[in-house]
């Protein structure tokens, strides 16, 4: 059998000795190390090393040998995870800057361990210790973990926006850029993504509705129904794809088509509206697998008009011809400006809220 290195973290006052074991597939173990430890450190900062250190409690992760020291074993992602977090509970020395991926690996096994009054407490007294080395913190997923677990609010509050605008949803599983989310931190994941759904479901509630109130309008000025968008043409739609208008109507109303032709207006809103609902229903655009970022800027390129298309002055235009007006003249204009609000949402005052952390600093 191959001898574990050996870390004697207590300093000449152990009387635990810890086997340090990792799981992987199965639930198949391995061994990693072994620590020297202060059995009266270990219960004061962990509920759950104090139950393990209780002879009556029958743990099958720790028993007493023949020397009269405490042998148990600890789960951790790795030997650096637990020699960090061992050697800051017993104020050894630590590196002056982390990596985000010890930190997170730390915060993992302090939530674990359940020790994040312990380590709250500690890091308010050293702020070196949540701060990582180089531009690590790019990785907003593993940083919204950090700022969880050792209750920072600076740091959620600055990750919980941008898992707000770029988070994703694939197969039950929340992901921001390309890494998941936690899973300890399912609850939190699921109220940013209702969050920004709220946002989404507005928009598209909106499109809808002036759609069905243009289409209706449409019928009832040209008495001719417009064609629907059909989604095989790479799921684009444009009201220009032919410089005859009339061929965006059935043959049989050619003869109305002619009498009372609609207008370059209301065929560009009624284009973009199209143009949106393939967008929002077509069956192969997975929105969820859209970040709200992209969806939003999306929206606002489809619904952003052209200065030709923007008729400023409908009734000059239309003065000789035998309507006086359009159906409207805003719809793609308001619908465009509503895009560009909702991007701009920020949510984080109201999501740290909904979080409901107690003694978040």
């Amino acid at each position: 059998m191959e001898l574990l290195e050996t870390h004697n973290v207590a300093r000449g006052y152990g009387d635990v000795i810890a086997t340090l074991f990792t799981e992987g597939e199965g639930s198949q173990t391995t061994d990693l190390a072994i620590l020297h430890l202060s059995s009266p450190i270990l219960s004061i900062v962990s509920p759950v090393f104090r139950a393990m250190l209780d002879p009556s409690r029958g743990f099958l992760e720790s028993k007493v040998n023949t020397e009269n020291m405490k042998e148990i074993r600890i789960l951790t992602p790795s030997v650096k995870t637990a020699l960090l977090a061992m050697n800051i509970l017993h104020y050894q020395e630590i590196p002056e800057v982390l990596e985000v991926q010890d930190l997170y690996d730390l915060a993992t096994f302090v939530d674990y361990y359940q020790m994040k009054d312990v380590f709250q407490r500690l890091t308010r007294q050293s702020g070196a210790l949540l701060r990582p080395a180089r531009d690590a913190w790019s990785h907003t997923s593993k940083r919204l973990w950090i700022g969880m677990v050792f209750r920072s609010k600076s740091i959620v509050r600055d990750c919980v926006q941008q898992s707000f605008q770029r988070m994703t949803k694939k197969n039950d599983s929340y992901i921001v850029g390309s890494t998941p989310l936690h899973i300890a931190m399912d609850i939190y994941s699921e109220l940013i993504w209702k969050e920004r759904e709220k946002y989404v479901q507005k928009f598209i509630s909106e499109v809808n509705s002036k759609y069905e109130v243009f289409r209706t309008k449409f019928e009832e000025k040209y008495h001719i129904k417009p064609t629907e968008p059909s989604s095989s043409k790479s799921g684009q739609y444009s009201p220009y794809e032919s410089s005859d208008e009339s061929s965006y109507y059935d043959s049989d109303s050619l003869d109305v088509v002619m009498k009372l032709s609609p207008s370059k207006c209301d065929l560009v809103q009624l284009g973009v509206l199209n143009a949106l609902r393939l967008q929002i229903g077509s069956p192969e655009h997975k929105l969820d697998e859209v970040s709200f970022n992209e969806l939003f800027s999306t929206f606002i390129t489809t619904t952003r008009q052209a200065e030709a298309d923007r008729n400023r002055d409908c009734r000059n235009s239309l003065k000789n011809l035998p309507w006086t007006t359009h159906i409207s003249c805003d719809t793609v204009e308001y619908l465009y400006n509503l895009a560009v609000e909702i991007k701009k949402t920020n949510v984080h005052t109201e999501l740290i809220a909904s979080f409901n952390i107690k003694d978040l600093n």
